[in-house]
């Protein structure tokens, strides 16, 4: 499917550090590598609800780069978007069509995040509802869920668990050719996956410098992204068009890349593809 007309893009991750006092904390932290919230509003409705989804990934970089992820979904809108934390240390490596060479030129030094989303001051109608989700591959995450309303009442289901997969550009399993040489990579690149459940995720927008990505869902949609993306030292701008990001059910996924990326001057790490969770039957609540 060619780029929508019209669908321009701004990639922003969209946490804000603030602080949330006096709310009730219901669920209990775990270890995972993605975790979905979805709040829905009582039968009165719900007056000035507010939820937060907080947590810290760390992974070794042994693995590969740490990737994260998030998303949100409710009233026929949703948005997912990655980036790449880094942390699996500098390499050379080649897809198949360059001979599927890695060698490691710095050890891992491991990726890590803190992260506050945070759903502020809603007035919620009966039964309506949204939902929050994070995700970080090659990394172990831990979370706690926070939340309250100062009138009527709101139900926060909490659901979590492992699988999220980060695609890196010149990985040597991948077809086609690729190259990447420490936090840089280029070429024309094929990624396929067989999954058990359904996914939810997005290419990398952040460190795409001109690029062009190409997905496939077993159900038969696809889509097409184009990017690209400046940056200063630690902080910048991403910008996208077209389908970056993708949900669908459990089968046959692949993937294409067709560009050049650079990870930020301060990372220690790969570039990539994008990145997904396998969050089951939830997908459907991101494919809007």
């Amino acid at each position: 499917m060619a780029p929508r007309p019209g669908r321009f893009r701004f990639s922003l991750i969209a946490l804000l550090a603030t602080a949330l006092a006096a709310l009730a904390s219901p669920a209990r932290a775990a270890s995972t590598d993605w975790v979905l919230v979805k709040i829905t509003a009582g039968p009165q409705g719900a007056k000035l609800a507010v939820v937060a989804l907080s947590g810290t990934g760390t992974g070794s970089g042994a693995a590969g780069p740490v990737a994260f992820g998030n998303g949100f979904a409710g009233a026929g809108f949703s948005f997912v978007d990655v980036g790449n934390v880094g942390g699996d240390g500098l390499s050379l490596t080649t897809t198949q069509g360059a001979g599927s060479q890695s060698i490691r030129v710095t050890p891992p030094d491991g990726g890590s995040i803190r992260f506050r989303w945070i759903l502020i001051g809603q007035d919620l109608a009966p039964g309506e509802s949204y939902s929050l989700l994070n995700f970080l591959g090659n990394a172990t995450l831990d979370f706690s869920v926070d939340y309250a309303a100062s009138g009527g009442s709101i139900e926060v289901v909490t659901s979590s668990g492992q699988g999220t997969t980060v695609m890196k550009i010149a990985d040597p399993a991948n077809g086609g050719v690729g190259v990447g040489a420490g936090t840089a990579a280029a070429g024309t690149v094929a990624v396929s996956h067989t999954t058990g459940q359904g996914l939810v995720g997005a290419v990398d927008l952040w460190s795409c410098r001109a690029c062009a990505w190409t997905w496939n869902s077993p159900d038969g949609r696809s889509g097409t992204a184009l990017g690209a993306a400046a940056d200063a030292l630690v902080y910048g701008a991403a910008f996208g068009y077209g389908d970056a990001q993708f949900a669908g059910p459990a089968g046959q996924w692949s993937w294409g890349f067709t560009g050049a990326a650079l990870q930020n001057a301060l990372a220690n790490g790969s570039p990539i593809i994008g990145a997904w969770a396998p969050i089951g039957d939830d997908w459907t609540l991101f494919s809007g």
